[in-house]
């Protein structure tokens, strides 16, 4: 897993031409893919997944995929690469967090766009015969139909988020808060 923290392509390389476990993890359930997604270069990601690794293997302490650990820290081509190979963005951790949440909550709107286009599996298709007039995202209770437009708003929150000042901060928390109080 260290070689997978630093960035060592070539003592990867070497690790798994000698046999060693792709998918091992410590007694966190951290595997080197995750490592690798979080800190190292997309190089060893890439590395890793053409080896078989796991790519929506759950960390057993928090539930965290690899693309959550790419999503906490911003790395936009690890998060395309992840996708690329598979890795299913509508996965939830043990406390119902999404990839996209994971984004959204440490404010990358870049990899929050990336994991919202349209041919990614962010739809969600609802029964006909359902009686529920709302569902529960991402710990918020959001009206049947308005999933997308939900993403949309954590994705602008984001943004706003990262670029605005104090002031403007306060009166879009404020807009915000007031959008999901008429959601609800």
């Amino acid at each position: 897993m260290a070689a997978s923290d630093n960035g060592h392509v070539g003592v990867v390389d070497k690790l798994i031409q000698h046999g060693a476990t792709v998918d091992l993890h410590d007694k966190d359930g951290v595997s080197s893919l995750m490592v690798a997604s979080e800190y190292g270069p997309v190089e060893v990601v890439d590395q890793l997944l053409q080896h078989g690794a796991t790519v929506d293997l759950q960390r057993s302490n928090t539930g965290y995929t690899a693309l959550m650990f790419a999503c906490k820290g911003g790395h936009l081509d690890t998060v395309k690469v992840l996708m690329e190979h598979g890795a299913d963005p509508l996965i939830r951790s043990l406390a119902g967090v999404t990839a996209l949440g994971v984004a959204s909550t440490n404010e990358f709107p870049d990899v929050c766009n990336e994991l919202n286009q349209p041919d990614r599996t962010t739809d969600v298709e609802y029964p006909e015969t359902s009686t529920e007039k709302e569902e529960v995202v991402e710990g918020k209770k959001v009206p049947k139909g308005d999933y997308k437009r939900y993403l949309k708003i954590r994705a602008l929150r984001a943004t706003l988020w990262r670029t605005g000042k104090r002031k403007v901060k306060r009166k879009v928390k404020a807009a915000i808060e007031t959008l999901y109080s008429n959601l609800n």
